[in-house]
């Protein structure tokens, strides 16, 4: 069922520049159009009410967005098979989304609808009793979640609550959208003064910003317009002779993360995937060698303070990474950046972060940086305790900070306050971890002390040019107890 719903699922790829600056135009998706349509089915004006999206915040109707100056809308046809694209564009930001139109016989995914009367009234501890349950908790994070009469259900991040699951979920042929769904960086406007001179394309000593921008012209553009400077510094082309200079900064979007206590109870997630998923802003933001587009992705997509993870086993993951790209007609990695099974980015917040006795048994993870089995980027504030857990998915990066269990864990560099506290006790890895860039079985690199107690590695550990092993970065920062190796390491 998987594979044939790979076929026939969407792979999208959206594209807007967002930031807290009111004077940065954003386009998102708000309710997106379905995933598949029976041919002859519907046509624009069947879907311009329902389908709609959010302009600097504020959110329009297909219809009302297309009475609008520089709004456009184009793609949408279901009157032949295949699968089409869907561009609204504004101003010179444009989202896509792919669709796929089957003939009638064809078995059509049918969407989930979230419940939320295990949610509403109740308190904690609550319990999810089927798949539109656990849809609800996801909206009801994500603060998308509505009441019969349409009203908005306020978010919540499960601070201090506890969420059970009780019964066994299958998310094959469902499109998920993570629990927490946020980019793991903001952008903050800077002047041509902030940028300083500290190397890569930033602005030399002597340079006046009229010779900086000379240069700048002349370098190549990412995403047509951007430029990476370096120190996470980016311009955005504006004119020939204008520039507007962002730097990325931590800080999760919206608020929209998951603060509590997940319990499984052992019951099993089949089919978790990224299949058909479309961030809802895919953020422009630097990283340490280019400009790229990022979000995270896992069960839960991002999280912060005090969380607890725990009894929970997923089987059948397909986390691919991709989308539709309609220029050339193929599939293309895309820039997804802190994906985990589990969890995909942990907020530099304090608060203690315990995954206890989750397995990952079977499938495979692809990402451009920071993928784990379990957690792709850890900058947890405080303890982290991964205790009795397994991953026996495959692992796989196109740049840098691939792991069994976890991706990458950041340091806290906080004048006056103790370092972060991480344990390893107890846990497995069998994936296969590949990386162009620093693989390990347990985590790539860690930029504090991690002390590793009875973990195995039974993969085998690729990376092009660095080192590998249970860290594949800096081994000997950290402490091993009882630590076996029987992976082939490359």
């Amino acid at each position: 069922m998987k594979k044939m719903f790979v076929l026939l699922s969407t792979l999208i790829f959206a594209f807007a520049l967002t930031s807290c600056f009111a004077d940065v135009d954003s386009l998102e998706w708000e309710t997106l159009p379905d995933s598949v349509y029976i041919r002859g089915s519907a046509t624009l004006d069947d879907i311009k009410n329902d389908v709609k999206i959010k302009i600097n915040n504020q959110v329009y109707t297909l219809a009302q967005a297309l009475g609008l100056p520089e709004v456009t809308v184009s793609g949408f046809n279901t009157d032949k098979v295949g699968r089409w694209l869907i561009t609204i564009t504004y101003k010179s930001l444009t989202i896509y989304y792919a669709y796929d139109v089957v003939e009638e016989d064809t078995k059509v995914p049918e969407p989930v609808e979230p419940t939320y009367d295990w949610y509403v009234g109740q308190s904690s501890p609550y319990t999810l009793g089927s798949v539109s349950d656990l849809y609800g908790f996801a909206h009801i994070v994500n603060g998308t979640a509505k009441k019969m009469d349409n009203t908005p259900i306020e978010r919540d991040t499960f601070a201090g609550k506890v969420v059970k699951l009780g019964v066994d979920i299958d998310l094959s042929d469902k499109v998920w959208t993570p629990i927490g769904e946020s980019a793991r960086k903001q952008n903050v406007e800077k002047t041509f003064a902030d940028l300083g001179t500290s190397g890569g394309n930033l602005p030399q000593a002597t340079e006046t910003e009229a010779q900086y921008i000379a240069r700048l012209n002349a370098l190549p553009k990412t995403l047509t317009k951007y430029v990476y400077l370096g120190n996470y510094f980016f311009a955005e082309k504006i004119s020939d002779t204008s520039y507007k200079y962002w730097q990325s900064d931590q800080a999760l979007d919206a608020n929209k993360f998951f603060a509590g206590t997940f319990d499984g109870q052992n019951h099993k997630i089949k089919g978790l995937s990224d299949v058909g998923y479309t961030p809802r802003t895919a953020i422009v933001y630097a990283n340490s060698s280019l400009v790229l587009q990022g979000y995270t992705f896992g069960f839960f997509g991002t999280v912060q303070g005090n969380v607890t993870v725990e009894n929970i086993t997923f089987e059948d993951v397909t986390i691919n990474g991709a989308y539709y790209n309609s220029g050339n007609n193929e599939l293309v990695t895309a820039e997804i950046d802190s994906v985990g099974v589990v969890i995909g980015y942990t907020d530099k917040v304090d608060g203690k972060l315990e995954i206890n006795n989750v397995k990952v048994l079977s499938g495979s993870i692809s990402a451009f940086a920071a993928a784990g089995g379990l957690v792709g980027r850890l900058y947890h504030y405080g303890e982290t305790l991964i205790q009795n857990c397994e991953n026996r998915a495959s692992v796989t990066v196109s740049e840098n900070h691939a792991g069994g269990i976890v991706g990458f864990i950041g340091d806290n560099n906080r004048t006056g306050q103790p370092a972060n506290k991480v344990e390893f006790i107890n846990n497995d890895n069998y994936g296969n971890i590949t990386a162009v860039s620093g693989a390990g079985a347990m985590l790539r690199d860690s930029n504090v002390k991690v002390v590793f107690t009875n973990c195995r590695n039974f993969g085998n550990i690729s990376v092009t040019n660095q080192e590998n092993g249970m860290v594949g970065i800096n081994p000997t920062r950290h402490t091993y107890l009882g630590c076996l190796n029987y992976g082939k390491l490359n």
